[in-house]
C-alpha cells in the first residue's frame, strides 16, 4: 500500500517534464515512508512551484537532495527561491521500470 504522503507529491511526466524548472517554496520536512519490504526510509519532502505555477510538495530521492546540497548548501532554508532543472530519467525500482523524477540546481551568474 502506497504511503499517504505519496498521494500530493509531484509526478514525473504529470506534474513535471523533462527540462522543466521548478522553485523551491519552502524549507521542506524529513517524512518516513515505508519501502515494500516494509523498511522505513526518511526523506525530504520540500513545496515546489511547477511551470503552471501551482505548488506541489516533491519528495527527493538522495541523489536529488545531495546535489541540492552541494549547489546551494545544506540549510534547506537556504534553498528557498532557488530555481531546479528537472531530469527525468527511467530506472528500475523495486523490480518496475519507472520514471524518476532528479534536481539540478540551477546557479545563474550575477551580471
Amino acid at each position: 500500500m502506497p504511503d499517504a504522503s505519496l498521494n500530493d507529491a509531484v509526478k514525473a511526466n504529470v506534474d513535471v517534464f523533462e527540462g522543466d524548472e521548478v522553485t523551491i517554496v519552502g524549507e521542506g520536512e524529513f517524512i518516513e515512508l515505508t519501502q515494500q519490504d516494509k523498511s522505513v526510509r526518511t526523506r525530504l519532502k520540500i513545496p515546489i512551484t511547477l511551470r503552471d505555477g501551482a505548488t506541489k510538495p516533491i519528495i527527493l530521492n538522495e541523489t536529488t537532495r545531495k546535489a541540492l546540497i552541494e549547489g546551494f548548501g545544506k540549510n534547506t532554508v537556504d534553498w528557498v527561491g532557488k530555481t531546479a532543472a528537472v531530469s527525468i530519467v527511467k530506472q528500475n525500482v523495486g523490480g518496475t521500470m519507472k520514471d524518476v523524477t532528479y534536481l539540478t540546481p540551477v546557479i545563474r551568474k550575477e551580471a
